[in-house]
């Protein structure tokens, strides 16, 4: 499991840039520590709890803590006490109140997303953060103020290599095929500087034929954010194809960052593919790429959809018999033939029946397909619309035929998918009324 702690050398570098010495009492790193009798100081030591301190330097500590009265602060890290003199302590709040905090701003609807990530990580819940980044990226793939709050976030993960090291690039393939969305946003910005383009290109098209999923599912990531103008080919073909529905996801993902408009097209014509698999395949890319233009060909799907499986269910089915038995051959009679001096018994052969004649009603084994196609498609609208993932199909028709689905269908066109955020200098990646980065 990935580790994602601050820094040792932060840490380090705080303390040392500080002045700050282990506390009072506390065995330094050289010094071996010898039971001793409770003093009456110690017995007076504030309780032990857990806080996040933001330090004068503006940095964020995190774990068990020791408040005193006079503003200082003993925090434990690598099993001793350090003392923070007040004067290197900005603030201290207990961990408890500032992860509901963190609870109440993921329910504030005003908070942009990109905002909570990067207050979480200003408050120093890493783990938190993390976990927030990738729910946020798996909602909003295409937003960028997110990618960029999670690509500065790349110095903060520990186990990344060091800039300019010999191998950085397969270590960031390696790093970035065992995260997730907040972790692979942090490790392309690296990815970009680590090598030439035509090493990086080459690179991620031979690892799309690994049998490690996570390679796979990295590499149609990268390919999407560091190459868009390259052959689409290989990732079409893995958003359906592929046998893992990680990479399949993150090929669909990639088919964004592509442009819709101009390399989704053998997606949409997809969906009326003999093969159910590739037409429920398909249904899933188009709602995993996040990109408003599938939201028709996906409806009119539904729609057709819809026709079939009442025309398959209508009425009473149709209805056979079969018979399932026995016949037995047996001499019924003997016909005799009398001629001069001699006579003949010839045999007169009959058959015996026995069985059942069953009452069988013929169903269309192409109902259950169906079914799965409906589910799939209204699964790729909520993705793509917001709207209700539990909703029938009745109540998508009821929505597209309102006037709440004008933003997807009064624009024959698509919307301009999103440039990667990568692409652009770190200066540019600005919110609305947020400071530059």
């Amino acid at each position: 499991m990935m580790l994602i702690t601050p820094s040792a050398l932060t840490l380090a570098a705080l303390i040392a840039g500080a002045g700050i010495q282990p506390a009072s009492g506390s065995p330094g790193p050289s010094q071996e520590s010898a039971p001793q009798e409770p003093s009456s100081q110690a017995k007076k030591l504030p309780k032990a709890a857990q806080y996040v301190i933001k330090t004068a330097q503006g940095r964020s500590l995190r774990g068990l803590a020791r408040v005193h009265g006079d503003g200082s602060v003993e925090f434990k890290s690598g099993g001793q006490w350090i003392h923070l003199p007040a004067e290197q302590v900005a603030s201290t709040t207990p961990e408890k109140q500032v992860l509901a905090e963190l609870t109440r701003r993921k329910k504030d609807l005003s908070i942009a997303p990109a905002d909570q990530l990067e207050w979480a990580l200003d408050q120093g819940l890493l783990t938190e953060a993390v976990r927030l980044g990738d729910e946020l990226i798996e909602a909003r793939p295409q937003d960028l103020d997110l990618r960029a709050v999670c690509s500065s976030a790349a110095k903060i993960l520990s186990g990344m290599p060091e800039r300019g090291t010999e191998g950085e690039l397969d270590a960031l393939r390696s790093f970035g095929s065992k995260g997730r969305g907040f972790v692979r946003e942090a490790v392309i910005e690296r990815v970009m500087t680590a090598a030439p383009r035509a090493e990086l290109l080459a690179g991620f098209t031979a690892d799309l034929a690994s049998k490690d999923v996570g390679v796979r599912s990295f590499a149609l990531f990268a390919l999407g954010r560091l190459f868009p103008k390259e052959d689409p080919r290989g990732v079409l073909l893995h958003s359906i194809y592929d046998p893992s529905e990680e990479a399949r996801i993150s090929a669909a993902r990639a088919v964004g960052d592509f442009g819709a408009a101009e390399v989704g097209r053998p997606l949409v014509d997809a969906l009326t593919s003999k093969t159910p698999a590739v037409r429920i395949r398909a249904a899933e890319a188009l709602g995993h790429a996040r990109v408003d233009k599938f939201v028709p060909p996906l409806m009119d799907r539904l729609y057709a959809l819809s026709r079939a499986a009442g025309g398959v269910s209508a009425g009473r089915p149709a209805h056979s018999y079969l018979f399932v038995g026995t016949q037995t051959a047996y001499v019924q009679d003997f016909d005799v033939e009398v001629a001069q001096f001699s006579s003949v018994a010839d045999p007169i052969i009959n058959t015996l029946t026995t069985g059942s004649v069953l009452d069988v009603g013929v169903i269309n084994t192409a109902q259950v397909t169906i079914l799965q196609e409906i589910a799939t498609v209204r699964r790729s609208l909520g993705r793509l619309t917001g709207q209700g993932q539990r909703w029938k199909a009745r109540q998508w028709k009821k929505w597209w035929e309102s006037d709440a689905s004008l933003p997807y269908r009064g624009a024959e066109g698509e919307k301009a998918s999103p440039p990667s955020s990568h692409g652009r200098d770190a200066s540019d990646r600005t919110r609305s009324g947020a400071q530059s980065r």
